[in-house]
């Protein structure tokens, strides 16, 4: 309950900018980007010679090295445009957790710089498995900050969270390393009992 009440009081402090943005990063993907890669990929098709796909000629299609090179150019570009969307959620949690307003142009061209990090430092209670999975998904790593306990520890390794930034290096070496052991030994008995 305790963070249910966090989160509502964080909500509350931009929750008119997050809907905002969210509106409008819709309305974009539905009229402009989406169609946008959607004509990227008919024409990677149209260069490869294939007027439409099928399950006998579409092993041959992504065999080709023009549709994998063009593929893995448009994948890193849907990553870059949903990591927009993570770092607007990310910049208003965190203007939030400041106890500022943050306005909708604001969001936008802090968004747009996130996507271009090569990381994400978040303090670990906004880190939920949603924002870790985006994050990971984008390509982009996620660290948790200030993580002293046992158990904020513990949630970080079960988020899997790439790193923990903590005061208390010796117990977050413990806790890993329990993480670690402790599947490598229940899998072992599982393994004896079978």
């Amino acid at each position: 309950m305790k963070k249910i009440k966090k989160v509502l009081s964080l909500l509350r402090i931009n929750w008119r900018t997050m809907a905002e943005f969210e509106i409008l990063y819709k309305f974009l993907s539905l009229c402009i980007f989406t169609p946008v890669f959607l004509g990227i990929f008919q024409g990677i098709m149209k260069i490869t010679g294939y007027e439409y796909l099928t399950i006998e000629n579409i092993l041959s299609f992504l065999w080709n090295p023009l549709t994998l090179a063009a593929l893995l150019v448009l994948l890193i570009c849907m990553a870059v445009y949903a990591m927009i969307d993570i770092g607007a959620v990310i910049f208003l949690l965190d203007q939030s957790y400041q106890g500022e307003k943050a306005d909708l142009t604001q969001t936008v061209r802090y968004a747009q710089r996130l996507s271009a990090a090569d990381h994400f430092s978040i303090e670990a209670s906004s880190i939920t498995e949603k924002i870790v999975s985006d994050v990971h998904n984008g390509g982009k790593e996620i660290y948790g900050w200030t993580v002293n306990t046992e158990e904020s520890i513990n949630r970080m390794i079960d988020l899997n969270v790439d790193n923990i930034i903590t005061d208390h290096v010796t117990l977050a070496k413990e806790c890993i390393y329990l993480s670690k052991t402790s599947d490598v030994i229940s899998e072992y008995v599982k393994w004896l009992w079978k």
